[in-house]
């Protein structure tokens, strides 16, 4: 009993945790889009390319938020499904790495130890886990630090190991 109660205060937890952070990521870009908005209409901003530019952006990553959202839910639910396949690693690190190199804090240095093959599994997935281990890296790392992500088959599997100049992750959240 006393093991369940404490799952039980453990998942309470995390979900209030996890609505913090949603709240948290939502809102800095919603701030952006409605200052940028009023400063457009108060005419303070000109309505040009570059402006719009700045509003598709933070919507995008919105819309990709909330995709991530109901991916966590049908994970949760057990109704996420998986697409397998031939998956190229290096390709699908490269892919990762591109998406979070423009305008990042820290660049990402891609080293690929030998040709690491192909794997079963969900591209599209896979790719979602390298952009938030990658993110999370770039987050983490000071103004002008590198992260370091490096692949190698290691027999039958691919190793894939992510490096930054970061804090790490204290004792008690390695969990």
């Amino acid at each position: 009993f006393n093991a369940m109660a404490s799952r039980l205060a453990t998942n309470e937890r995390l979900r209030r945790q996890m609505v913090s952070d949603v709240a948290h990521e939502l809102r800095s870009p919603v701030t952006n889009l409605r200052c940028t908005l009023e400063a457009m209409q108060d005419g303070l901003t000109a309505i040009d390319r570059a402006g719009v530019d700045v509003l598709l952006e933070e919507t995008l990553f919105l819309q990709r938020l909330i995709a991530d959202l109901q991916d966590l839910a049908l994970a949760e639910a057990g109704r996420l499904t998986l697409q397998s396949a031939p998956v190229d690693v290096g390709d699908t690190l490269r892919r990762a790495a591109a998406s979070l190199g423009a305008g990042a804090g820290a660049p990402i240095t891609l080293t690929i130890e030998s040709v690491p093959g192909t794997v079963l599994g969900d591209a599209v997935r896979l790719e979602q886990v390298f952009r938030n281990l990658l993110g999370n890296a770039l987050s983490f790392s000071p103004r002008g630090g590198k992260v370091l992500v490096k692949a190698r088959p290691t027999g039958a599997v691919v190793e894939v190991a992510i490096e930054d100049e970061g804090p790490g992750i204290p004792e008690q959240k390695l969990e």
